[in-house]
């Protein structure tokens, strides 16, 4: 009767574990979950606390720029006035640009998303070119360099 019982707890953790994997692999796609490892692999590089100035271009956002980046409208203009411009240096120097986001008292979620996420919405660069000629760190608070590339990956073209 105890086999029969093991038995039968053993079935339905199995029929449990399969159900489990249908479901996960039917709602979570390749591509979120490639998404998801590229964030990790992003996030793993902008943990660097040494970049060699001949490789790198360096911009910090509170040396800078400001220490109180809130709304929409700074997220746009720190996108026209600063962004573009560092990123065409950068391109056109064959040299990756790293914007500092640490030293700041805080950031928007709209200020992120207008500044980095802005620049595929926008037009000035693709997904892909961006996440390969730059890199976004916050060793203070992570999960903004996080959010920041988020914005990029899930940001789709208007213009």
């Amino acid at each position: 009767m105890i086999v029969i019982t093991i038995m039968a707890f053993f079935f339905l953790f199995i029929f449990i574990l399969m159900f489990l994997f249908f479901f996960i692999s039917v709602f979570i796609s390749a591509d979120d979950l490639d998404k998801e490892c590229y964030l990790e692999e992003l996030m793993r590089i902008s943990q660097t606390t040494y970049f060699d100035n001949d490789k790198y271009n360096y911009y910090s956002v509170a040396r800078s720029y400001t220490k109180t980046p809130m709304r929409v409208e700074d997220g746009a203009k720190f996108r026209e006035e600063v962004l573009v411009d560092l990123l065409k240096k950068s391109i056109k120097e064959r040299k990756k640009l790293v914007i500092d986001l640490a030293g700041v008292h805080g950031y928007a979620p709209s200020f992120l998303k207008e500044a980095f996420g802005g620049l595929v919405e926008q037009g000035y660069y693709s997904k892909n070119k961006l996440t390969r000629c730059l890199i976004i760190k916050c060793n203070e608070m992570p999960l903004y360099a996080y959010k920041s590339y988020e914005f990029i990956m899930n940001a789709k073209k208007i213009k």
